[in-house]
């Protein structure tokens, strides 16, 4: 249950955020909850996904996706990014 202003602070420091996100960082999704055979239960999406943020500017964000490079707009990654709860993993 991260913050985009929390990556912010990360980013701005030198280190890359692992995101949890719906695909290729894309709008929309729907998580259904999931139990697995020894009881513990989470949400999941189908094409749930991680990628590295990397870098922002004023309307978007910069996104490493194994060897590829790409941007989405700030709308848009939040919405995707949302769906399994603004997951991140923090590098320092």
């Amino acid at each position: 249950n991260s913050t985009l202003d929390n990556v912010y602070i990360y980013i701005d420091d030198g280190n890359p955020v692992i995101v949890w996100v719906y695909g290729h960082v894309w709008a929309g999704g729907s998580p259904v909850s999931y139990t697995a055979s020894n009881g513990n239960t989470t949400w999941v999406i189908p094409y749930e996904h991680t990628v590295i943020v990397y870098g922002y500017d004023d309307s978007s964000i910069w996104i490493l996706d194994g060897g590829s490079k790409y941007t989405r707009s700030i709308s848009i990654f939040k919405s995707s990014w949302s769906n399994l709860g603004n997951m991140a993993v923090i590098l320092d």
